[in-house]
């Protein structure tokens, strides 16, 4: 009665095992893997129970059913692993083909079973047995042979795949392949141990005692991913919802994960793209859209546009890195960009007849100015009253401001419309000496070597300040530019020995119009400057000379030579 007692708790502890692990699988999984996996819970669930009754019968009738039933539950059981490792593996044997083969042959065993009475071949004359573990005592024929070894045989080849998963599966897999490869190690040990020790063991307790183990690490090994973590279900709501395609891929370039938005673009369902190489499931894409540069380092990604068909997509791949900063897998997020690049394409058209606009009105413009200048010279030349005279010049000046305005406005028009390019300092100011009126004024420059990655007006910037230092400093002789890297930027010191500028004066020197000419020389160098992330200002002591401080970020700047 004892025994019937740990039986019956066994087969208890089963079902509730079964049933806790079925029901987890079944409210949290995605996977069709789920539907195999409870399939074998409840094959599981039926050899132990039959068993349980079997040992519990008092007559050999009831005893051979219930048996019949436990020959079931094994052949079920045996078969539904192996599709468990087919499926979870990713199998190219995966598939419904293997699946019928291996149902119609299960069912041709248990036929051989329940037919014992007719043909005698499975087990022979049948007898009470003497201890309560026993179902009975009997002869076996070759038919149980058959059945046995068609039983190990399915067990064994579900453990070879699993085996060679784990070989070949990726760091990032490896914990849950193991999980589930141990999980049949004990189910093929608990059913060796049955049948060798048969009729010398209980080994039908043995093997409700190893499929208990043994669903455990299963299911953990299938599913924890998904059930144990609450971040895979904020996940999911965060990926269902976002107009990006996302895919994790693994380090051999497969799709592990695929978000609403990449199904659409894919036309495939996770389940089916899962495990399938990106190649094929986006295989409108070019072959090394998917690639992660070698010097891209973890943390950062690669961001290239590719043109499929009429469409245009971001492609941003970031590498996946374990504790060993090893590759184990990539993050790819696709964003469709054709409305921008139409919206780009439109910005640019217009921008362009807005910039022919503004050349024609120029143009036309110091047309009108040259003939106006002419025409009030003319008339100077033949006027002597100083008050018509007066008025004249101030007509000339007017042309030279109108003049200055719309170089200013040449000038901001093209500001940030080339691609900025590495200038060395050195040569904007030979250049600039070159073709500047110095009046004697001395250049020094302590610049080691310095190239600026800058907008190309860069020149335009100390053309600026060289032309300020001459017009408004007074008597001054030097003008010296030196250049020092300090605290993780460069810092370009401009200065001259003038007049300086007034304290009030400083501020207000980089707004627009606040100058002593023109009033947009310093504006528009702060802006060139601010384009490439750069700042000026102005700090020199008044009466010692004007100082000009600009500062460089790292990245925008090296020594050459």
């Amino acid at each position: 009665m004892d025994e019937l007692i740990l039986l019956g708790l066994a087969a208890l502890a089963m079902t509730v095992t079964a049933v806790v692990l079925s029901y987890l699988s079944l409210s949290g999984s995605k996977q069709d893997l789920k539907i195999v996996f409870i399939a074998l819970m409840f094959f599981e669930v039926l050899i132990g129970w039959s068993y349980y009754l079997d040992t519990a019968s008092s007559t050999i009738e009831e005893k051979l059913f219930w048996n019949n039933l436990e020959y079931a539950g094994y052949l079920g059981a045996t078969v539904t692993f192996l599709l468990f490792a087919l499926f979870f593996t990713g199998n190219k044997y995966a598939g419904k083909k293997v699946a019928m083969l291996l149902v119609v042959l299960a069912i041709i065993f248990q036929a051989i079973v329940v037919s014992n009475d007719l043909h005698g071949l499975f087990y022979g004359d049948v007898s009470l047995p003497e201890d309560v573990y026993t179902t009975f005592d009997a002869e076996y024929g070759p038919l149980f042979y058959a059945f046995a070894s068609f039983d190990m045989l399915v067990i064994i080849i579900g453990n070879a795949v699993l085996i060679k998963h784990y070989i070949s599966s990726t760091k990032a897999h490896r914990r849950g392949a193991g999980l589930v490869m141990v999980a049949g190690a004990i189910s093929l040990l608990a059913v060796i141990l049955n049948f060798s020790l048969l009729g010398h063991a209980p080994g039908g307790f043995i093997v409700m005692i190893g499929l208990i183990f043994a669903s455990i690490p299963l299911f953990i090994g299938a599913f924890s991913f998904e059930l144990f973590d609450m971040l895979p279900f904020a996940m999911d709501r965060v990926m269902d919802t976002m107009q990006d395609s996302v895919l994790v891929l693994d380090e051999k370039s497969r799709v592990m994960f695929m978000n609403r938005s990449a199904e659409r673009l894919s036309g495939l369902i996770s389940k089916d793209a899962y495990g399938l190489p990106i190649e094929r499931v986006l295989a409108r894409f070019p072959t090394n859209a998917f690639d992660v540069p070698d010097d891209i380092e973890e943390g950062r990604s690669s961001r290239p546009v590719f043109e499929v068909g009429d469409e245009h997509f971001e492609v941003e791949v970031s590498p996946i890195l374990d504790q060993r900063n090893s590759l184990v897998g990539r993050m790819v997020l696709i964003r469709d960009i054709t409305l921008r690049k139409v919206f780009e394409k439109d910005a640019k058209m217009t921008h362009e007849k807005l910039d022919l606009l503004n050349s024609i009105t120029r143009h036309d413009i110091k047309n009108q100015l040259v003939i106006l200048d002419g025409r009030i010279n003319l008339a100077r030349s033949k006027v002597s009253d100083p008050e018509v005279l007066r008025h004249l010049d101030e007509g000339l000046r007017a042309i030279g401001n109108i003049e200055k305005q719309t170089s200013f406005a040449k000038d901001y028009q093209e500001l940030g419309k080339r691609a900025p390019t590495w200038q060395s300092l050195e040569s904007i100011f030979r250049n600039i000496v070159q073709v500047q009126d110095m009046r004697g004024v001395k250049v020094s420059m302590d610049t080691d070597g310095v190239e600026v990655f800058a907008d190309p007006l860069l020149t335009k910037v100390f053309y600026n300040l060289v032309n300020n230092s001459l017009s408004h400093g007074g008597e001054l002789s030097n003008i010296t530019v030196d250049a020092k890297e300090t605290d993780g930027h460069l810092e370009i010191i401009y200065r001259d020995d003038g007049v300086g500028i007034p304290i009030d004066e400083k501020k207000a020197i980089f707004e627009k119009g606040r100058g002593r000419h023109s009033g947009y020389g310093l504006f528009l160098s702060n802006e060139i400057l601010h384009i490439g992330g750069m700042e000026m200002i102005e700090d020199g002591e008044p009466g010692s000379g004007a100082r000009f401080r600009i500062t460089i970020p790292k990245g925008s700047y090296r020594f050459v030579g």
